[in-house]
């Protein structure tokens, strides 16, 4: 634990293992250092002392628990707080141990003999580190890192110390309004059936469409009571279920399993094949990339993300779409059976097959859209997860957002509706909204296909 006989010291707190130091005769800074992102510094007090908090590694596997329990954030920072009091009263005692220590064997290089000389001289070694001491921390102002400087990468991107806090701030506004959103969710789904409702019929299925939930442990719980309500058969995930594709990330998607019915999913451009990995190990789940499957007797065709085959985020070239889509064109072509429902992430290539498969659904852009046009319906189910962590920081509220849709089975399976459920977690409301569609097969005129949109409110 201790680096150093006394200037250094090494700890713990959950999963971070630090080590504190101090240089005296120096700059009069507190430094945080992050390797090898860069450093963090403030002038914070007036004494020639420089404190330095060194991050020297980081337990993944303690971090996965700690993200696996869902310690809450007070809790932790709580012990966070404890712990670092524990340390700085160890570290200060250690420092005037250093003085005392110093001031002996400055006297002891002198040469002295006299007992009483080491005596006056552990005095003075002592009081001036006192005097170091209480100088720095009398002096010591913490709100100068309200506008810190940058050392390393950090320098270019200053910006992302501001968006974490202020993320963790809505944070806790967020843990606050979903328990009075959770109470509200029951009438949301009376408030459904009162909008238009839809005559039940044996050989009919309910399909869910989510896309974009960036990490945000509430959509899982979002989608598992929307499923559970509504009685639905078949979940569709249209990708960017993570944010950067890491395989602590993977760790969040296992809650999947909880899930009573299958679910069905493409990459999207934050995706990585270490998700898609982690995905295909879940037995309720289904990747559909480059295949078609047949679940409850409907023909779902899809084609993952081209930068999920790495760990780039960025959007792919429009090249390299268009190479996807001649892709999964060829695969409608050679197949047997014509999807139902065309599985992809990227809007663009969602278009390409506008007037190929009845019912086309994707994501990417975070707007819920429902657009028809050429015999088809494309639905955008916009972000089930509020846009994660990016979510939080944006100036107008990103609701949590999917889609319900509903089939009947005639001569084909075909969409007689969908419903966009929306939930705006620091507004405290959610809105419904019911979309009808008239059969292609009655009705040939395209500007005729949509027959209602009906609307419901609640705050």
């Amino acid at each position: 634990m201790v680096a150093g006989l006394f200037a250094q010291m090494r700890f713990n707190i959950t999963a971070f293992e630090f080590q504190l130091s101090i240089d005296f005769l120096t700059k009069n800074i507190t430094e945080i250092v992050i390797p090898p992102i860069g450093t963090i510094f403030a002038e914070t007090h007036w004494t020639p002392v420089r404190i330095s908090l060194l991050l020297r590694s980081i337990d993944l596997e303690a971090l996965k628990d700690i993200l696996e329990q869902g310690v809450k954030q007070q809790e932790l920072l709580d012990k966070v707080v404890t712990e670092l009091n524990r340390v700085i009263k160890i570290f200060l005692l250690r420092m005037l141990a250093l003085g005392t220590l110093g001031g002996t064997l400055g006297i002891l290089a002198l040469h002295r003999k006299r007992i009483m000389s080491y005596f006056k001289g552990a005095l003075a070694g002592l009081l001036i580190m006192a005097c170091l001491l209480y100088g720095t921390y009398y002096s010591y102002d913490l709100s100068k890192f309200q506008n810190p400087h940058f050392e390393g990468a950090l320098q270019g991107a200053p910006w992302m110390i501001d968006l974490f806090q202020e993320a963790l701030v809505k944070v806790d506004i967020l843990g606050k309004r979903m328990q009075v959103m959770a109470a509200n969710l029951y009438q949301l789904f009376e408030r459904l059936e009162q909008v238009e409702p839809i005559e039940d019929d044996i050989h009919g299925l309910k399909i869910l469409h989510v896309s974009d939930i960036h990490n945000n442990p509430a959509a899982y719980d979002f989608i598992a009571q929307i499923a559970d309500s509504f009685g639905v058969d078949v979940i569709v995930d249209t990708g960017d279920i993570s944010d950067f594709g890491t395989p602590l990330e993977a760790k969040l998607v296992q809650r999947l399993q909880e899930l009573k019915v299958p679910y069905l999913f493409v990459a999207g451009n934050h995706d990585s094949p270490t998700i898609l990995e982690a995905l295909q190990n879940i037995n309720n789940v289904l990747v559909v990339n480059d295949r078609i499957f047949n679940v409850k007797g409907i023909n779902f065709a899809g084609i993952n993300d081209p930068a999920s085959v790495s760990t780039r985020v960025i959007p792919p070239p429009e090249e390299k779409i268009t190479e996807y889509a001649n892709r999964l064109r060829g695969l409608i072509r050679v197949s047997e059976v014509c999807p139902d429902i065309l599985m992809v992430h990227n809007p663009w290539l969602a278009r390409q097959f506008a007037g190929q498969v009845p019912v086309i659904l994707y994501g990417h852009n975070h707007r819920y859209s429902i657009d028809e046009g050429k015999g088809s319906v494309l639905v955008n189910a916009g972000t089930t997860g509020a846009a994660g962590v990016r979510g939080l920081i944006e100036t107008n509220e990103i609701p949590y957002s999917l889609a319900l849709l509903h089939f009947k089975k005639d001569s084909a399976w075909t969409l007689v509706a969908a419903d966009t459920i929306k939930v705006f977690n620091l507004k405290s409301g959610f809105s419904v909204e019911r979309r009808v569609f008239v059969p292609y097969f009655e009705d040939k005129t395209e500007n005729n296909v949509g027959a209602g949109n009906l609307t419901a409110y609640s705050e």
